[in-house]
């Protein structure tokens, strides 16, 4: 796929990526006083689950781009915004302990890094690699700042699950479907890795 016809799923890469985001990481903003409040967890004990999370994120990111090599950004992204909305629809609605918290948002760490590191290959497809990078932040803080409020103003006017539950719609309604249908099936694999299913080559004698 040249860089030109990789443009329009670059977009939908960014989407998938503010979504993500705002559904992951900037959604603990306004869901962060509710749950303290309910379960009389303390703020440095929240910080701690909601910085393990993103610690597992950050420490599977080179995995996960090696997974996106492999099996191809369409995959790879949808895999992680299914597991990551269903983790978000079942699990957090019917926590009881700090531990359940911590155990939810650490496999909500390593679907966020197939959802990043998919959306990463596709900009870095369609861009090169500063401008990757500025798109790629801009998707990040588009699901802070347009995304955000929205659950912000669900959980003010109902509750923090309720503001859950709009984070699970927006990965299995929205980005989920998106991911699927218009991310690309297949594409140049990445320099040293082999597609899917491919034999390794073998030696000269």
């Amino acid at each position: 796929m040249s860089r030109r016809a990789a443009i329009v799923p670059a977009c939908i890469a960014g989407v998938a990526l503010a979504l993500a985001s705002a559904a992951t990481v900037w959604a603990a903003w306004p869901l962060h006083g509710p749950l303290a409040e309910e379960f009389s967890w303390s703020n440095a004990a929240l910080a701690i689950v909601g910085s393990l999370s993103l610690g597992v994120s950050a420490a599977l990111w080179p995995w996960s781009r090696r997974l996106v090599c492999r099996f191809g950004v369409r995959a790879t992204a949808t895999a992680g915004c299914l597991a990551a909305g269903l983790i978000v629809l079942l699990a957090l609605p019917n926590l009881t302990h700090l531990w359940q918290l911590g155990a939810s948002l650490t496999l909500l760490g390593v679907a966020r890094a197939f959802v990043f590191a998919g959306g990463w290959r596709m900009l870095r497809h369609a861009l090169h690699r500063a401008p990757a990078l500025l798109a790629f932040l801009a998707a990040l803080l588009t699901g802070l700042a347009g995304v955000t409020p929205w659950i912000g103003e669900i959980v003010y006017r109902n509750s923090w699950r309720e503001g859950a539950a709009a984070c699970a719609g927006l990965l299995l309604l929205v980005a989920t479907p998106l991911a699927y249908v218009l991310l690309p099936g297949r594409e140049q694999p990445c320099a040293g890795a082999a597609p899917a299913g491919a034999k390794p080559a073998e030696r000269a004698d």
